[in-house]
């Protein structure tokens, strides 16, 4: 589908967690759960598994809008010479202290870097 030059960009956030949000999986160490949750999404998308991250959603209902497109995304699996890499996360959480009601962030870049034979 995509051309050596051609650049796809995936936008989505990762867990909205709070009453607000209507998901409120756990109670202790929101913090800790909430980066163990979304490092389950994360390493899925890093290893370029579209149904592994599929199957990750239904199983733990993490609030990720974008998990649908990440998935388009991914296709079929990591092509010749991918190369991911996550830049950075964050909660908004992590501004005030108030993870009551807050929303992850991840930002992940992938590459097909040096196709190979």
């Amino acid at each position: 589908m995509a051309g050596p030059r051609d650049l796809l960009l995936v936008s989505s956030d990762f867990t909205h967690y709070g009453d607000a949000f209507g998901y409120v999986p756990f109670h202790e160490d929101i913090p800790m759960a909430l980066e163990r949750l979304d490092a389950g999404a994360i390493l899925k998308i890093l290893a370029g598994d579209a149904p592994g991250l599929q199957e990750y959603g239904r199983e733990t209902g993490i609030t990720m809008c974008g998990l649908p497109a990440c998935c388009v995304a991914l296709g079929d699996g990591p092509p010749s010479g991918h190369e991911a890499a996550l830049l950075d996360y964050a909660r908004s959480g992590d501004r005030d202290g108030d993870y009551s009601l807050s929303v992850s962030y991840a930002a992940i870049l992938m590459s097909r870097g040096q196709e190979r034979p």
